[in-house]
């Protein structure tokens, strides 16, 4: 097992830390709208594929971006719009025995374990001009210190992805393979792979290619692929649709939730279906990213997802799915088409590749990396006509994804490393207004935040305080917390109570005390389970939040909506 140690500190980085936030910066050439320019990394200096972030006990911040000459850590902790780079791990240290060159490739749609402050690399069988596929599992408890566990040989390595909060991942392929490959990374330096992959069927069209797999927050396990969207359960005890019978999901063993096919066209057997690159499905703690009160089509039916098909537009769209008759089902009918929107005659449109690719999405608007279309932000709010709302669009972009982070989208581009911007129009799901385009990011926007530390659960009390920015003397600061399982909620009323098991997406708002600094303090029952915390100050959009509980009842929250 071989380790790499790769710090970068340097006293001048840890000066620029705290600097001020960055005025806007002039739009590079291109198209854009109702986007501000904050600031563009050096490094990575170009291959950008995919971003994540953790954040520390301490309270830093740090954000690691995968590209196709290594992995960087940055702390954007004092100035998200200033990132300070920490340390990084280069495409040729990651070769393995047998490498004929230093690229990697390509760990789309990077997870992360935030509680084991682990990073997760899928190599692809064309990484480093060799068939060697797998995944490497980063150490990032040091930030400053990245460092490599272990490298894990698999027959595929796309994308990987985490399931049953990190204890395993789902790693799926590119050319031609459907299965899904199963790890146990209980301990990270001794993963160990079933010999049986999961996907594999029954279902109408035995062939095909798995891509990757999204987690909703309800703990279903979508797996999105050539013509279709399948979603499995990973843990509990749950009705098997192919057999009829109850038993135990584990990752090993998904138990099928249901799903089908994305219709390239009119349906049925001779439509082959869209090839589906990534999904999300917004539900329970997470249902605000999506259409209110999910577009009339009830609770968790509606899942989002991007075509990629390489060429000029109108190729690849993004589509909204219904899920509505499809669940607890074999997964074998034809999903409803809801929506698409492609750049295709769309304000800004460009020369350059029109597919689809990774996207995210926060207040009903999606932030969606395109390709040579750059970044395009789509507001989903009425699902059925999915309209433009602003976009990114420098003359030589390849964007890879677009990733919604406090007041900033960080932007994963294959050609010009990372951007960071801010979107400046379309009002928000939440309520609040946002500022008017061309804004300069100097002025105080509202904001609203949990504090990471000081906060208590117990079966009888609890206590939460945070911080408000930016608000005027008569704003009010309301929380909400509820007690979340399968991705349905019962929230706690004023009396101290968990109501009735209910939708998620509609919070019970309660006053905290205070403004700049609030707290909020209720005598209550509380049984154990995975509870969730809604933040929410006037003018300011609400934040959300998971609480993970010690045996003492202190809690640490993770924000649960980028």
């Amino acid at each position: 097992m071989r380790r790499l140690l790769v710090p970068l500190v340097a006293a001048a980085a840890l000066a620029a830390s705290a600097a001020p936030a960055s005025a806007a910066l002039p739009l590079p050439e291109g198209a854009h709208r109702n986007v501000e320019f904050v600031n563009h990394l050096a490094e990575p200096e170009r291959g950008a594929v995919s971003i994540n972030f953790i954040r520390y006990e301490d309270g830093r911040e740090i954000m690691f971006v995968s590209s196709l000459i290594g992995l960087y850590a940055y702390d954007i902790t004092r100035d998200p719009a200033n990132p300070v780079l920490l340390s990084k791990i280069s495409s040729a240290d990651l070769r393995q025995p047998g490498d004929l060159g230093d690229e990697f490739f390509q760990n789309e749609d990077m997870n992360v374990d935030a509680k084991r402050k682990l990073v997760f690399m899928a190599r692809d069988v064309t990484s480093h001009t060799n068939g060697n596929p797998g995944v490497y599992i980063i150490d990032a408890k040091d930030p400053a210190k990245l460092s490599v566990i272990v490298f894990h040989p698999l027959p595929e390595g796309h994308t990987t992805t985490c399931v049953n909060e990190c204890t395993h991942l789902w790693t799926s392929g590119l050319f031609l393979r459907r299965e899904i490959f199963v790890t146990d990374i209980t301990n990270p330096a001794l993963p160990i792979t079933s010999p049986v992959p999961v996907d594999v069927g029954p279902f109408d069209r035995p062939a095909g290619t798995s891509h990757d797999v999204a987690v909703d927050a309800a703990g279903v396990a979508w797996v999105a692929g050539q013509g279709y969207l399948r979603g499995y359960w990973t843990s509990g005890t749950h009705r098997d649709p192919v057999t009829g019978l109850e038993r135990e999901a584990t990752p090993f063993t998904p138990v099928l939730h249901g799903g089908g096919k994305v219709p390239a066209g009119n349906g049925g057997p001779s439509d082959a279906g869209r090839f589906v690159h990534g999904s999300e499905r917004p539900i329970g703690p997470t249902a605000s990213r999506g259409a209110p009160d999910f577009g009339g089509y009830g609770e968790g039916n509606l899942i989002y997802s991007a075509e990629e098909d390489y060429g000029a537009c109108p190729v690849g769209p993004f589509v909204i799915s219904s899920l509505k008759g499809a669940l607890d089902t074999d997964a074998t009918g034809d999903l409803e088409t809801v929506g698409l929107w492609t750049p295709a005659d769309q304000e800004g449109m460009g020369d350059g590749e029109c597919s689809a690719h990774w996207f995210t999405m926060r207040d009903g608007i999606v932030a969606h990396g395109w390709y040579g279309q750059g970044t395009r932000f789509i507001d989903v709010r009425d699902p059925r006509n999915p309209i433009q709302v602003g976009y990114f669009r420098p003359e030589d972009a390849t964007t890879s994804a677009a990733y919604w982070h406090g007041d900033h989208v960080y932007v994963a581009d294959y050609a010009r490393g990372v951007d960071i911007i801010r979107f400046t129009g379309g009002a928000p799901a939440g309520g609040a207004e946002p500022p008017p385009a061309g804004t300069p990011s100097g002025v105080c926007r509202p904001s609203v935040a949990l504090a990471s530390r000081g906060l208590k659960l117990t079966r009888r009390s609890l206590r939460l305080r945070g911080s408000a920015a930016c608000v005027t003397r008569r704003a009010r600061v309301q929380v909400a917390l509820a007690r979340v399982q399968a991705g349905r909620c019962r929230f706690l009323a004023a009396r101290g109570r968990l109501g009735r098991t209910g939708s998620c997406s509609r919070p019970k708002w309660l006053r905290a005390r205070g403004r700049e600094k609030w707290t909020f303090a209720r005598r209550a029952r509380l049984p154990r389970g995975s509870y969730s915390v809604w933040v929410r100050a006037t003018g300011a959009p609400a934040r959300t939040y998971r609480l993970k509980v010690d045996r003492r009842g202190r809690a640490k929250p993770t924000e649960a909506v980028r």
